[in-house]
């Protein structure tokens, strides 16, 4: 099992690669807030596409908060409802933030309030008081969102690429309030209840160009049919499936040579904040054996040699009953710039889940997985579309 110290390094390494090989009124006391009538929008937008950056800490979009409105740069969280910002007036921010985060008193709109929260978002942890604004994703408005205002924030590691934009914004469904810090619905959940949507998804394209589409699926960013359409697990806080098992393959497809591994119906989280593929320890310890990776320094991530990557079997992923095929290249990745030019080394995308304590088994598909496909969230059909990229 790896050390966190070890793994810490280990995903920064990772967003480094995976970032340069994809580059480039008051509402009354007795309602609930996030049930005022904040008013309708004459014939407003029901979909929107944004562009994503691919950044060092996982993919960033623009949202503007507030009236009039402020583009505010965050980290997009797809495993997570919850949103919290930070503020101009914030003091020792974990890295500069000037002109980044939101200024509070220039917001018309702006409605803040006592309760307070504790949040945490990979190695950036902090706390803050809810408030209400409206937000806007593009062109889509998604009138009078709960969002924490950071009052306090820590980690990052201290160096410029653990540095976070000006916050982070889940859009993960979050039905009975699981994994919602405030117990307010996730801004997603938001614009399904005030039916702004044309279709309730969300779509994604982790690969240049990148882009997070809200509403509608942007046909143009890929080809051909669905290759898989694996249902939704309902009520977990974020977006799931399950995993059935893992297959091993020989190089030549036939699967004379396959190694099969159980994964017994694990559930599996698609992250855009951990760019791993994790799978539980006895499966990464056979696959590490099966192909050869190793750790040749104590901080390093395992490697092959790049040169094996031609010869070595695909891996299949079956989720909820259908198999989702990984080349050597979507699981390897080349270490540019990090090991010798007479020993191109590649290192592997998959991992244990040494993070997750309390479910030590489950399956995560981060940012290695998805930038390969484009990706539906389709909360109206209870479904996950993996398509093709062009």
């Amino acid at each position: 099992m790896y050390s966190s110290h070890n793994m810490s390094a280990i995903t920064l390494a990772i967003f480094l690669v995976l970032h340069a090989a994809a580059a480039a009124p008051n509402p009354p006391s007795q309602q609930p807030l996030h049930d005022v009538d904040v008013g309708k929008v004459d014939d407003p937008p029901k979909w929107s596409s944004l562009p994503i950056r691919l950044t060092d800490l996982g993919p960033t979009i623009n949202i503007t908060i507030g009236n009039p409105p402020q583009t505010i740069p965050v980290n997009l969280d797809i495993s997570s409802p919850n949103c919290w910002i930070i503020p101009t007036t914030l003091d020792k921010p974990p890295c500069p933030v000037s002109g980044r985060g939101l200024n509070t008193s220039l917001s018309e709109s702006y409605l803040p309030t006592p309760m307070r929260a504790n949040f945490t978002n990979g190695w950036i942890w902090g706390a803050g008081n809810m408030a209400f604004d409206m937000v806007g994703y593009g062109s889509l408005p998604a009138p009078f969102q709960s969002f924490i205002v950071a009052s306090e924030i820590g980690g990052g590691g201290g160096g410029s690429n653990a540095c976070p934009m000006a916050g982070f914004v889940g859009l993960a469904p979050d039905e009975g309030r699981n994994t919602s810090i405030l117990g307010k619905p996730s801004h997603f959940e938001r614009m399904v209840e005030l039916g702004t949507l044309e279709k309730d998804l969300i779509a994604l394209r982790l690969w240049q160009p990148a882009e997070l589409s809200l509403g509608r699926v942007n046909k143009d960013l890929y080809w051909g049919d669905w290759l898989a359409e694996v249902p939704l697990t309902r009520g977990s806080g974020t977006w799931q499936t399950t995993a059935s098992h893992l297959v091993l393959g020989s190089s030549s497809g036939k699967h004379s040579d396959e190694l099969r591994f159980e994964l017994d119906d694990e559930p599996a989280t698609f992250s855009t904040t951990q760019p791993w593929i994790t799978v539980p320890e006895a499966v990464y310890e056979g696959l590490a054996t099966a192909l050869g990776f190793e750790s040749k320094t104590w901080l390093g991530p395992p490697t092959v040699d790049c040169c094996r990557r031609k010869t070595m079997p695909n891996i299949t992923l079956n989720l909820a009953g259908q198999d989702i095929t990984l080349t050597p290249y979507h699981y390897t990745e080349f270490l540019d710039g990090l090991a010798p030019p007479d020993d191109p080394q590649c290192m592997s995308l998959i991992y244990p889940p040494y993070y997750r304590v309390k479910h030590p088994n489950r399956v995560v598909l981060g940012t290695a997985f998805l930038r390969f496909f484009y990706t539906v969230f389709d909360w109206e059909d209870g479904m996950v579309r993996f398509a093709e990229l062009w």
